[in-house]
């Protein structure tokens, strides 16, 4: 059996929350305070039995081991100062870094072998026991992140938030980067706390920042530089944005993007009546606001875009083949022009459903209309349709008169339906090709009684006809040269020849 070194079973009982192991670790002769430095794999990892217990949680552990004299300050300089975070480079100057402290260890603790509430819970009461040894709360680490700050990004409930602030963390401090703890809050209670403390509800993340932040490797980079609210409602904390515009938050821009999509259209409302720009899009600029609710099925964030000045054009018609796409499609057609509704309906024509492509032919589309799509001309909605093997509305394109012409680099939609792979490509093909199948000209009635038929009589042999009297029937009159001889007799007595 192999011993392990006293200090370092200290150390992992310590983690573990084992008091009788703990108990005996000290009793071989392990320092209460003492730093493991080599791990069991051999690796240099230095660690106290105090920050391990802080760490993971373990209350019982923390109680212990402060009642065997461990105190905070002893724990090695070099693990209180590291963040969560990657370090940041000197270009992140908001605030300075700190010695870090035990307390915001505690904040941050993320363990899985408990629930939420219980992480809260047991954080509240390790906080409690290390401020009475004389933890410092308000200390900073090596990015100048608060235990508030550690708290919120981990979602802490507000007793936490509570508990912080009541030992002096101060509510909008800034971290290197410039973001205060309600940036990074993702739990609701806990950002009401902020707010009702004095948070600033637009926060304090910068709407930009300089390049070298990307460069520099941090995690704070590129689309963080954006202001925490649209970050939250890209991550779908609707609930958290909410209460932020509530209390007075400004709508940042790409927020009110990113909320279309959302499926809570009491957020776009909120963002509108913070001053968001209908005209919202993605950073690209290719996806308006507008096209997301259309896609997200939303008939009121819909409404309540257009009705903020959101305009309607072609790119806003997205089929989702759902039923409230054509409720929608039907009610932006009624406010669009013509030739929006006419483009708009062959870039959807791929994708749309019948009930979406009838809503947008009966509002007036246009359905020969040719539109340039991806650098080629020529393309009308039943070529797009085709293409890209939408049977549905191929079938519903050429019962309202859609014509197949040559398109795209003079391609026929029959043509580019054979080309497609899409799976319903060879329904598309077979109700094209029987609309442009030459059809054949009805079946000619012959009357056999007509002048210059020929007919045959039991009696007088064949003949030609070479009058007709009376309307068609057996008692019609009829003049037959058999012969040179000519006869009158009535049609039933005569057979065509």
């Amino acid at each position: 059996m192999v011993t392990i070194d006293p200090q370092l079973a200290l150390v992992e009982a310590a983690a573990d929350g084992l008091l009788d192991s703990i108990a005996a670790a000290l009793g071989r002769g392990a320092q209460v305070d003492g730093v493991a430095q080599v791990n069991r794999h051999g690796v240099i990892d230095p660690k106290t039995a105090l920050y391990e217990a802080v760490r993971h949680l373990q209350v019982e552990a923390v109680r212990l081991l402060l009642s065997r004299g461990a105190r905070p300050e002893r724990t090695p300089p070099e693990l209180l100062r590291a963040s969560f975070w990657r370090t940041l480079s000197p270009a992140f100057a908001a605030a300075s870094a700190g010695p870090g402290s035990l307390v915001h260890v505690a904040a941050g603790a993320h363990v899985f072998h408990c629930d939420g509430d219980e992480r809260s819970r047991r954080t509240l009461a390790i906080v409690a026991m290390l401020l009475a040894a004389g933890a410092d709360a308000t200390a900073r680490d090596e990015n100048g992140a608060t235990a508030l700050h550690h708290a919120a990004r981990v979602g802490k409930s507000g007793e936490v938030a509570r508990a912080l602030l009541a030992a002096g963390v101060a509510v909008d401090a800034v971290d290197r980067a410039g973001w205060s703890a309600l940036d990074h809050a993702s739990d609701v209670g806990f950002a009401t706390v902020l707010l009702d403390a004095g948070a600033d509800p637009d926060g304090h993340a910068p709407e930009e920042g300089p390049l070298d932040r990307f460069f520099s490797g941090a995690r704070l980079s590129r689309v963080e530089h954006r202001r925490r609210l649209t970050a939250q409602v890209e991550g779908r904390q609707v609930d958290l944005a909410l209460l932020r515009l509530a209390r007075g938050a400004r709508a940042t821009a790409g927020a009110l993007f990113f909320a279309a999509g959302c499926g809570r259209p009491e957020l776009v409302e909120a963002l509108l009546a913070a001053g968001a720009d209908p005209r919202d899009s993605e950073p690209n600029g290719h996806t308006s606001a507008l096209s997301v609710a259309v896609r997200s099925g939303d008939l009121r964030a819909v409404q309540a875009l257009v009705a903020a000045g959101a305009p309607i054009d072609a790119a806003a018609f997205w089929g989702t083949r759902s039923q409230a796409g054509a409720a929608i499609f039907a009610w932006l057609a009624a406010r669009a022009e013509r030739p929006s509704i006419s483009e708009g309906l062959a870039r959807t024509a791929g994708t749309a459903s019948a009930e979406e492509v009838t809503a947008l032919v009966d509002a007036g589309a246009d359905l020969d209309a040719a539109h340039a799509f991806g650098g080629l001309d020529g393309w009308t909605a039943l070529h797009v349709a085709a293409s890209q093997g939408n049977a549905d509305a191929v079938r519903v394109l050429l019962a309202r008169g859609a014509t197949d012409r040559r398109g795209p680099e003079g391609k026929t939609a029959l043509a580019l339906a054979r080309r497609s792979s899409a799976p319903d490509s060879r329904a598309c093909s077979t109700m094209l090709a029987a609309e442009t199948r030459p059809k054949s000209p009805p079946p000619r009635v012959v009357d056999p009684h007509a002048v210059g038929e020929r007919v045959t009589h039991a009696k007088f042999g064949l003949g030609t006809i070479v009058a007709v009297e009376g309307s068609p029937g057996d008692q019609r009159k009829l003049t037959i040269d058999f012969g040179g001889t000519r006869r009158v007799l009535l049609a039933k007595f005569v057979a065509p020849a």
